[in-house]
């Protein structure tokens, strides 16, 4: 049996900010690293000992290339939530933009270690043409914060809202 969710017809902010998009526990394997590593075309020059510590993990200072942190939350997730988000009305998926994204890292990223992302709605503000939501994804190992990726999404046609005055700010905002 599913529970129908009375959608509001405007953005209620004070009901988006700070919604709790979950909880995910992730873990970088050497395999996930490279690819993602040959992915974003680090192998242009394969001998290049600065690109084959990414790329190769038998090298003596294999590491994690920081921004794969970027592609660890599970963006199907995030879409699944805000269709949940009681401040949000119904919109199309197909209005839905991918803008900024930031990402700040405290340690280095360590291979096959277990990384619990706490991931909210961080703001949301009224641009005219649409509203600009800020995902927030927090990244612990043992207790300790270790990254923050924050993640712009556009939604066009959303507007003629108030935003809040909150003391958060979206990527690009200073």
């Amino acid at each position: 049996m599913s529970v129908e969710i009375k959608r509001p017809e405007k953005v209620i902010p004070e009901k988006v900010v700070g919604f709790a998009i979950g909880e995910q526990e992730v873990v970088i394997s050497s395999k996930n690293a490279i690819l993602y590593a040959l992915g974003i075309g680090i192998s242009s020059s394969p001998l290049c000992p600065r690109h084959l510590k990414y790329v190769y993990e038998l090298a003596e200072d294999f590491a994690v290339f920081p921004t794969i942190t970027t592609v660890l939350l599970d963006a199907s997730k995030i879409f699944e939530t805000l269709s949940l988000c009681p401040g949000l009305p119904d919109f199309n998926p197909m209005a839905l933009l991918h803008g900024e994204q930031s990402v700040t890292i405290f340690s280095p990223l360590r291979l096959d270690t277990k990384y619990l992302l706490i991931t909210k709605i961080k703001s949301i503000d009224d641009k005219g043409k649409g509203a600009l939501l800020c995902i927030e994804s927090r990244g612990y190992h043992q207790s300790a914060l270790v990254f923050i990726n924050e993640m712009g999404l556009f939604i066009r046609g959303m507007t003629n809202f108030a935003s809040p005055v909150t003391s958060l700010k979206s990527p690009g905002n200073t």
